[in-house]
Parts: structure tokens; C-alpha cells; sequence
């Protein structure tokens, strides 16, 4: 019994530090390999689009749930805008603000446009295709399309 909980244990262990260090690691610098799709699905299951564009543009899209946007429905609500970098740091300029305080549990009534910063990209590894991290504490990131599980 003493042994069964002990590796129980040890694999929670594991598979936390694994989730932990993969959106805890040093942001990248941005380089031409941060353009693409990349989504985030809301605990309310809000479906969110960001396209990175090379001409440093942004566009998003959201949709009701992954299925909507699976079966190319229109979304909820689209957005353009504009990117630049500091040092590491993307900068959103019209960022379509769906959730308060950037906490994707607290949605907006309406949306609101506001210039996002301090956002981070996380280069492509083992682990993942490549992240964009709004704000890592509550688990508000985009992962790459590419890790977009066929559902």
C-alpha cells in the first residue's frame, strides 16, 4: 500500500514540474519562427484565434467553442491590430480584451480594445510548437496551431 501511494505521488510530482516548466521557461527572442496561428479555449469554452503576421499585424478571432470554429462558423467577434517588440516583449496595439484583468474566467460584458504588454513568446521544443504567453499565473497563453489536438 505504502509503496502504490509513494509512486502515485511521485508521478504527480512529475507531471506537475513537466506543466510547470514548460510555461515557466525564459521567454525567447522573437524571431520570423513566431509567425502563425495560435488558440486558446476559455473555461467557458470560448474558442480565441490569434494570427501572428509577418507585416507585424494581428488579427483574432473568437468563436463560441472549438467546434464553431472548427466547422468555419463565424465567429463571435474579430479584431486587427498591430505588434512590436521591446527587447523580449511582444506589444498588442488593439488587443480585443475578451477578458477582465486578463482572467480568462471573468468575461466581459463587451469586449474592450486596449494596448496588451507584456507578453512573452515562447520558442518551439520538445514539449510544445510554440506559446504566447498573456499571463502565465492563471494560465492565459496561446499555444501554437499546430498543437491543436484533432477533437
Amino acid at each position: 500500500m505504502k509503496v502504490s501511494r509513494i509512486l502515485f505521488l511521485q508521478l504527480i510530482l512529475v507531471v506537475s514540474f513537466t506543466t510547470i516548466s514548460c510555461i515557466t521557461e525564459k521567454p525567447s527572442k522573437v524571431t520570423p519562427d513566431i509567425f502563425g496561428k495560435y488558440f486558446f479555449e476559455f473555461p467557458t469554452k470560448e474558442f480565441e484565434l490569434l494570427t501572428i503576421n509577418i507585416d507585424s499585424t494581428f488579427t483574432q478571432k473568437i468563436y463560441l467553442d472549438y467546434k464553431s470554429f472548427k466547422n468555419d462558423n463565424k465567429p463571435l467577434y474579430s479584431n486587427k491590430g498591430s505588434w512590436s517588440t521591446v527587447k523580449n516583449e511582444l506589444i498588442f496595439n488593439g488587443w480585443l480584451s475578451y477578458c477582465f484583468l486578463l482572467n480568462p474566467e471573468n468575461i466581459r460584458s463587451s469586449p474592450k480594445k486596449i494596448n496588451l504588454h507584456s507578453v512573452y513568446w515562447h520558442r518551439h521544443n520538445i514539449r510544445h510548437s510554440g506559446i504566447i504567453s498573456v499571463y502565465d499565473e492563471n494560465g492565459f497563453f496561446f499555444q501554437h496551431i499546430d498543437d491543436l489536438e484533432d477533437r
